[in-house]
């Protein structure tokens, strides 16, 4: 009904869901035995996902190497397995760097793939198989997401992430996290900074007050075009006093929609925005500057995503103080509008000042404080164009609070 490459619908030889079906008929053999059609269908996968045009990047490849691998496994072909292997293992070196960062773009995938790797590996072990030498990275992933999750107990939501924190891998440094140092091992650093594109800051482990009124700062940036990634280089997230008062805007679904064009595009980020200019997706925002003594951490971004246009956003952690200073300089080749754009978290609401803004949740509050004296605006729910919405599930959004702070380039 659904032969390779000319199904009826197009999700039936679909990257990923084709190596992920390529293991379910394989374990369909213990149950039906070694009928006719299963056979015969069990080769149509292995000459399909052979064929490297076929073949995606990210996690839906992965799984298609899995599947590859299952299938030469089961079908004692030595061929197909060693295949599988070769494309399972350079995939790995291009999958985690050094700092067990994982390629994607979103830390909910990060998780995801964590596991994933971690049930390949151990099909080889059963196999007898030997781990590839850089399967040690994997072993640094769970440090990564510990730093991830915020004092509230969930992951930092950037790219394709709605909530969620890594309990389930059970670790000693993610146990501390999710249990708000209750078990567990805790972090040896209140700053991570990853290679990959990602700063976590905080001001401590739950030492000197209450764990989840820690100050919780993510930075993010690198390519633009990542998987499961947003259009998000150089945003920030900003959590203290039990409060995510700034919040990434996080996936609400894969579909085409008008939601997801925004909460994947630069709108809905902590960002600066060009209106009305296109930020493109082949961008490579770089972390140019770098340094931390015991008062202080300091980045500085380069962000050359709109045509013609140099963004520099320079962050400076205050520790002691637990504030952040955000100070952004756009050169343009003639005077053009740029906004600085502040996505509020779910009930936080935001009113005007002279001086910026303040922001409230029940009864806390702190202040956003402009320093170039330019129109503010709030806005929420706004639909055409689309301001102050974000995710809260599959095809759900709510309005939030966004800050817009004008200025010319």
């Amino acid at each position: 009904a659904n032969p390779p490459g000319a199904g009826q619908t197009r999700w039936s030889w679909i990257d990923m869901s084709d190596g992920i079906r390529a293991m379910e008929l394989c374990h369909g053999l213990t149950v039906v035995g070694e009928q006719e059609w299963l056979l015969s269908s069990l080769h149509d996968h292995v000459a399909w996902l052979s064929e490297p045009s076929h073949l995606k990047r990210g996690n839906h490849g992965f799984h298609q190497h899995v599947g590859l691998f299952v299938l030469g496994v089961v079908l004692e072909d030595p061929e197909v397995t060693e295949l599988a292997l070769e494309r399972l293992f350079d995939q790995l070196a291009a999958a985690y760097d050094e700092q067990g960062a994982n390629e994607e773009g979103s830390l909910g995938y990060h998780l995801q793939n964590y596991e994933w790797w971690n049930d390949a590996l151990r099909r080889l072990d059963l196999e007898g198989i030997p781990r590839p030498e850089l399967s040690h990275r994997l072993d640094l992933a769970p440090q990564l997401l510990a730093h991830a999750t915020s004092p509230l107990g969930r992951f930092a939501r950037i790219g394709d992430t709605d909530g969620g924190n890594p309990r389930r891998i059970n670790h000693p440094l993610t146990r501390f996290v999710v249990t708000q140092g209750r078990e567990g091992i805790k972090p040896d650093s209140t700053t991570a900074i990853y290679d990959a594109g990602y700063a976590f800051l905080r001001s401590g482990w739950g030492e000197d007050r209450p764990y989840q009124d820690e100050t919780f700062v993510t930075a993010v940036w690198g390519r633009q075009d990542k998987v499961h990634g947003h259009r998000d280089g150089g945003s920030v997230t900003f959590a203290t006093d039990g409060v995510q008062w700034l919040d990434d805007s996080g996936k609400y679904y894969y579909g085409k929609s008008p939601i997801r064009d925004y909460v994947v595009g630069r709108e809905s980020h902590n960002a600066v925005v060009m209106p009305g200019k296109t930020y493109r997706r082949d961008t490579e925002v770089s972390l140019i500057g770098h340094s931390e003594t015991g008062d202080y951490v300091d980045l500085t971004f380069s962000d050359p995503g709109y045509d013609d246009v140099g963004i520099l956003r320079r962050l400076i952690y205050l520790k002691a103080r637990r504030q952040l200073l955000v100070l952004d300089s756009v050169e343009t080749p003639e005077s053009t509008v740029v906004e600085q754009c502040w996505n509020c978290g779910r009930d936080v609401e935001a009113q005007r000042l002279r001086t910026g803004f303040i922001l409230r949740r029940e009864k806390k509050n702190i202040h956003v404080s402009t320093l170039n004296g330019g129109p503010t605006e709030v806005r929420r729910g706004e639909e055409n164009p689309l301001a102050g919405w974000t995710s809260t599930g599959w095809r759900r959004a709510s309005p939030v609070e966004q800050l817009a702070v004008t200025g010319q380039g």
